[in-house]
């Protein structure tokens, strides 16, 4: 997770110097958005604490500033999109600045293409360490699992595949300087809601059938549907 999160902050960090004016402004901002990295930890436990109904542990929150293990990587996406829509709004909206070029949407593009690294580089590692293994299932697509010594259901190998996927898109509407945050929303989203059905979600807090992961999923979709919307009735 510390990999992925030094590598994604690294991409966000040059595409904020190829967009921008190179100034003291443009620093500040590439500095307040690095806040998006190791806080957004404590977002990622505290879901997956609320997924396991858990009470809040003040203790391993603060210990998850430098501990990425045992974090869901929703609750640091959403922590992330909250931040750039409000670092937005505080710090970079002033139309005569050096941000005016490409507006809110190329700012949340770039975090889009951050979050998406993130999140492909974050699963390849889980293949690699054999964590997060889908339930047992010995039908058509199951997969050995490395740790567990049977096969399961291939859970990481899907959510990595929709996110490459989406990466990919990201990236092309990126470089064609497109609305990429709407899309990485919803790309995201339906990783994180199909995965979460191959998972064994045993013990695991459920609201109408769904897990508090496949809400917060839906929650995420909704966000870039309707900034989608928003900006296209500007």
């Amino acid at each position: 997770m510390v990999i992925s999160a030094v590598t994604g902050f690294a991409v966000l960090l040059i595409l904020m110097l190829l967009e921008y004016k190179f100034t003291i402004r443009m620093l500040i901002a590439a500095a307040i958005s690095a806040v998006c990295i190791v806080p957004g930890s404590v977002f990622g436990e505290l879901l997956r604490k609320l997924t396991y109904g858990e009470w809040l542990d003040i203790g391993s929150l603060i210990g998850n500033f430098s501990d990425y293990e045992g974090t869901h990587y929703a609750g640091q996406a959403i922590y992330i999109i909250s931040a750039g829509l409000i670092l937005w709004r505080i710090v970079m909206r002033k139309r005569d600045g050096s941000f005016a070029r490409g507006g809110q949407t190329r700012y949340m593009s770039m975090l889009a293409v951050f979050m998406n690294i993130q999140i492909v580089i974050g699963r390849i590692g889980c293949l690699k360490e054999g964590c997060c293994q889908g339930a047992a299932y010995y039908g058509p697509l199951s997969v050995m699992s490395p740790t567990l010594g049977y096969r399961v259901y291939p859970a990481v190998h899907t959510e990595l595949i929709i996110a490459a996927v989406t990466l990919a898109v990201v990236t092309v509407l990126y470089i064609k300087r497109r609305n990429a945050f709407s899309v990485f929303c919803i790309g995201y989203a339906l990783a994180l809601f199909i995965a979460e059905f191959m998972y064994d979600n045993t013990g695991t807090v459920k609201i109408a059938g769904l897990t508090v992961v496949q809400i917060l999923a839906v929650i995420i979709a909704a966000v870039g549907i309707i900034y989608k919307l928003r900006k296209s009735q500007v």
